[in-house]
């Protein structure tokens, strides 16, 4: 340990608490002043407590912030513990600041611990040293704590951890005085405390992103099983309709045929059937083969997209003439890559003067082939620019679809897709080889 004259380690301790309020205000983003005002006023008293006492600090400081601010946490726990995380984060800072400046002015100055020092140097050197770690350790924390995105569950455990640990430092550092162990076996002792909550905390936050995926992941098949259903439900409801209206024309053409009706009534009745048979294709027979596929996350797709397709009045196709039992490729990479080209072909249709999405599913004995047509507006740029990352027309970064599947089609070998066009449409075809 450095010991300095009493007026340095006055000034030493006046700035790191300046340094802490400052942090404070940097990490909790809190724009009212009378909080300020408050820490201001009792910068003084807290670095008399510093001098003394590194734990009664700590304890002051959070007394005054949780009085401070309890009113603002009743009504958000979410802020409570973000703003109580960055209380946590600016002492740790308070906490390391002195320590790593500390160990730099020794090795700077060739100073002996235990022994003070009148050079007239080391206090503003300090300070300087001081305030270029605090400003790296700012920044350092605000890109890694900006980019974790925690959840509320993640952010409680955190702020746990991080609250113990800091409670056994203090109170450590605070033994080591009273006991007068000082030294490189403080300096040794401070370090392993700081290297172990390193990795604890990486490795509590490996273990809930695992978590959060794990649970994302049964999310979704609690979804997909719920959409398979619904898939199910629908397609019974296609079939019951589909016998209805075989039914009901049937009794339309009986009445017409009954000799007993004038002429006005079969004039009715032609106009009936006629308007009956137009609604074949573009209100029954738009889900006639999808019974063919029998790979469930396959037909929930399509039918998702199909069905989105229909609200944006696109005239659809769909065809799949022989049944699909399983294809030689993952699931999730098969509803990627479908999901993309379809999403792409609406798109660009909706967009478009003739609005045409056609959606084909091709099965023989060397594989199965899904084709995705659509039409587009204006001149279709070259297929070395759409296979592109990031490529698109509406500008930079807003079209990683095909690129995607590009990716997709490296990892499965038995997998190729063909981009061309043809008779005025863009065409994606996914060719996916048995064996």
């Amino acid at each position: 340990m450095i010991i300095l004259d009493a007026y340095s380690y006055f000034t030493k301790e006046f700035f790191c608490i300046v340094l802490l309020l400052i942090s404070i205000s940097i990490f909790t983003k809190i724009h009212n002043k009378y909080i300020y005002f408050l820490f201001i006023i009792g910068s003084f008293p807290l670095t008399l407590i510093a001098v003394k006492d590194s734990l009664l600090l700590g304890i002051s400081v959070t007394i005054l912030f949780v009085v401070s601010r309890l009113k603002a946490w009743l009504m958000s726990r979410r802020k409570m513990l973000n703003e109580i995380f960055a209380l946590e984060l600016s002492l740790f800072i308070y906490m390391v600041v002195p320590f790593v400046t500390s160990m730099i002015i020794k090795e700077f100055f060739n100073l002996k611990l235990n022994v003070v020092s009148n050079d007239k140097l080391i206090l503003p050197t300090y300070l300087i040293i001081a305030a270029i770690i605090f400003v790296i350790s700012i920044l350092i924390c605000q890109s890694v704590f900006n980019n974790s995105n925690l959840n509320f569950e993640q952010t409680t455990i955190c702020v746990l951890q991080f609250g113990i640990f800091l409670g056994l430092v203090y109170t450590f550092i605070e033994i080591m005085q009273i006991l007068k162990i000082l030294g490189t076996v403080r300096i040794m002792t401070m370090s392993f405390l700081i290297v172990q909550f390193v990795f604890s905390i990486y490795t509590s936050y490996i273990f809930l992103k695992r978590n959060k995926e794990k649970n994302k992941i049964l999310d979704l098949k609690k979804q997909m099983g719920m959409l398979n259903k619904y898939t199910s439900e629908v397609e019974s409801n296609y079939q019951d309709l589909r016998k209805i209206r075989h039914d009901y024309k049937n009794m339309l053409l009986g009445m017409k045929i009954n000799s007993n009706l004038n002429k006005s009534n079969n004039e009715y009745l032609s106009k009936l059937i006629e308007y009956t048979n137009k609604l074949n294709d573009k209100s029954v027979m738009r889900f006639n083969d999808i019974r063919q596929i029998r790979i469930p996350p396959l037909k929930s797709l399509i039918i998702a997209k199909l069905s989105e397709a229909e609200k944006k009045d696109i005239n659809i196709k769909f065809e799949c003439l022989y049944p699909i039992n399983e294809i030689n490729i993952n699931e999730i990479d098969l509803v990627r890559t479908v999901g993309i080209l379809a999403d792409n072909a609406i798109e660009a249709s909706s967009e478009s003067d003739e609005k045409i999405f056609n959606c084909f599913i091709l099965s023989n004995n060397s594989g199965i082939e899904i084709i995705m047509e659509n039409s587009f507006l204006g001149k279709l740029p070259s297929f070395k620019d759409i296979n592109q990352y990031g490529y698109s027309s509406k500008g930079s970064n807003r079209g990683m679809g095909l690129s995607n599947v590009k990716e997709i089609e490296k990892h499965n070998h038995n997998m190729e897709l063909i981009n061309y066009s043809e008779n005025g449409l863009f065409k994606s075809s996914i060719i996916i080889k048995e064996g």
